[in-house]
């Protein structure tokens, strides 16, 4: 069980600078690939099939590099007692939440 909240997740995620390299044209984290790891992690051990989802998609050291950093938030969300259809919503979205600018009240 995580201490943390889904507000604590989030702003991890909005404050990684070595995460938002990763995302972009011609970069290893893309929205199709959230999209699939989102689904995934709504289902029953969800978090076991993102993993060999990403093992599967490793082809190089900055690849891996980006899917181990990717999968250390996946853990963290998954870590969270949310529903899982939740926790793949935020999967979906970590492209959103790391490089969009919105103010918090």
């Amino acid at each position: 069980m995580s201490d943390k909240s889904l507000e604590d997740v989030i702003c991890c995620i909005e404050k990684d600078k070595e995460l938002k390299e990763y995302f972009g044209r011609d970069k290893p984290l893309s929205s199709g690939i959230l999209d699939d790891l989102g689904v995934l992690m709504e289902e029953k051990n969800g978090k076991i099939l993102v993993k060999v989802r990403l093992q599967d998609k490793a082809s190089d050291d900055f690849k891996i590099a980006a899917f181990n950093k990717l999968l250390k938030y996946i853990e963290e969300i998954d870590a969270l007692n949310i529903p899982r259809p939740v926790k793949g919503y935020v999967v979906k979205k970590l492209e959103a939440i790391a490089t969009v600018k919105i103010g918090r009240d």
